[in-house]
């Protein structure tokens, strides 16, 4: 595999750092419970690593596959409409309920 050169290593901490920080912040306000501060984190890294994975999948897709820039972007955003709907909303219906 590829190794991360110094300015990538660099990106990583700071992601990484900016990550703890704001998880610190949230940890030293006295209304906030560990496991808010905790789940909290979790989705913010959750977020970075699905971007990562994203951004790699688009660059495979660009090369090995030969698929049109445009066609990329249409089906990218076409799988997340999809994603969002069958996905993502039936699960906030489940976990939050209706809001009325």
């Amino acid at each position: 595999g590829q190794h991360l050169g110094s300015t990538r290593r660099l990106g990583v901490f700071l992601c990484i750092a900016g990550v703890v920080l704001a998880g610190l912040s949230d940890a030293l306000e006295a209304s906030t419970s560990l496991r808010q501060v905790m789940l909290g984190m979790s989705l913010a890294l959750l977020s970075q690593a699905l971007g990562a994975a994203s951004a790699v999948a688009e660059e495979h897709l660009l090369k090995a596959a030969s698929v049109p820039p445009m066609r990329l972007i249409a089906l990218e955003g076409a799988w997340g409409i999809a994603l969002t709907l069958c996905v993502v909303y039936p699960a906030m219906q489940l976990l939050l309920g209706n809001p009325e």
